[in-house]
């Protein structure tokens, strides 16, 4: 008999490694803004284990968009972490680092990568988080979001990462944890009906600071 899935939204672990790793793959070699130089770089990582994965599932039980989230304790930890100079003082740390997000090409236009932003948003408000930072490209498609949502945008002086071969500018984006609530309302009335139709499944993930 086959195993029946639901829509939902939910944290990935080890077990959804291979499900995970060829989303990534698929979706960043389609990307416009980069060429992808190391593609066993987005294997899923200890990173990945130490951090908090999450990811939308279709009734077929596929991840069909996904994104990363964890803790930066400071600016020399984002730089690491970045791969690029991060223009920002400590008064925007401790940060929330978002990456490694993917989506389906066919499921791209239903919010399901604001769905999962959300999800994270959700989780900073109440906890010593200052801000949420993102690596972004010169023209990329969420940039407007990203715009509308409050994030500034900073042009690094430096960038020296390896597994992506960049087409066009890199920026790093940064929201204030003060403007997170406002970005939460946002994204709850641009994309209500898509958390209504992928649920949150599971226990929400905690971080230690």
């Amino acid at each position: 008999m086959a195993r029946e899935f639901t829509k939902c939204i939910r944290s990935a672990t080890r077990a959804d490694a291979a499900e995970i790793y060829a989303l990534r793959l698929s979706e960043f070699k389609r990307a416009e803004e980069f060429e992808v130089v190391e593609p066993m770089a987005l294997h899923w990582d200890e990173r990945d284990d130490l951090e908090v994965v999450l990811a939308a599932w279709d009734e077929q039980g596929r991840a069909v968009s996904t994104m990363r989230g964890g803790i930066v304790k400071d600016r020399r930890e984002a730089e690491e972490r970045m791969e690029c100079s991060v223009p920002l003082d400590e008064s925007a740390f401790p940060a929330f680092l978002l990456g490694r997000g993917a989506t389906r090409k066919e499921f791209r236009d239903k919010g399901l990568n604001s769905a999962i932003r959300y999800h994270f948003y959700s989780m900073v408000p109440g906890t010593p988080i200052r801000s949420i930072l993102g690596g972004v490209y010169h023209h990329a498609p969420r940039t407007e979001l990203m715009k509308a949502l409050g994030y500034s945008f900073y042009t690094p002086e430096r960038v020296w990462r390896t597994d992506l071969h960049a087409r066009q500018p890199q920026l790093v984006a940064s929201l204030e944890s003060s403007k997170i609530d406002g970005a939460c309302e946002i994204l709850r009335t641009m994309v209500g009906a898509v958390l209504l139709e992928y649920p949150w499944q599971g226990e929400r993930p905690r971080f230690d600071l």
